[in-house]
């Protein structure tokens, strides 16, 4: 489904399950509930595979009719993560903007492909290889950033990132 076909389809969830439910339910609800629900059935890595899901509206609304969306705002407890294991530490994320695109390095990404780290574009559903600027759809490679833009976003990433970025290839 196209991108806009996309958006639509989490707004229509987002209102049909607010009615349903008697309670605010966002298009971010939306996309949590279903990443929650298919994530391991699906192998998805990531919140935006929920776009290659292939599921109607109708089977999307049946299985959120069920969920629990009051869970998505329990209140949070902050701890110290310096005794748990990498593994598992979870939403340790670094967000940044590059000439109005959205990208996400997850610290503790359990797929180190294609880089180590690697960036997501928050709505195109791709990876970024932060050595060298190749995008990836899942594992197809699909284009190359120019080398000029690719070196402003590795900048942007230096600064957020508290860790070591892979060497650069280009």
């Amino acid at each position: 489904m196209s991108i806009e076909d996309f958006y639509q389809f989490k707004d229509k969830l987002s209102k049909e399950l607010t009615q349903f439910h008697g309670r605010s339910v966002s298009d971010g609800d939306v996309m949590t509930a279903l990443f929650l629900l298919y994530a391991d059935h699906e192998d998805m890595e990531w919140i935006g595979d929920v776009w290659d899901i292939d599921i109607s509206f109708e089977q999307s609304l049946a299985a959120l009719s069920n969920f629990d969306f009051a869970m998505l705002t329990q209140q949070q407890i902050a701890v110290a993560d310096e005794g748990i294991p990498a593994e598992f530490v979870m939403n340790k994320k670094v967000r940044f903007k590059v000439n109005g695109s959205i990208w996400i390095i997850h610290k503790n990404d359990a797929d180190p492909f294609p880089s180590n780290p690697h960036a997501h574009h928050a709505e195109l559903n791709q990876k970024l290889d932060l050595s060298n600027g190749n995008c990836y759809d899942k594992k197809r490679l699909i284009f190359k950033i120019p080398k000029k833009e690719f070196l402003v976003i590795r900048k942007k990433a230096e600064e957020v990132f508290k860790g070591k970025l892979p060497d650069l290839g280009l």
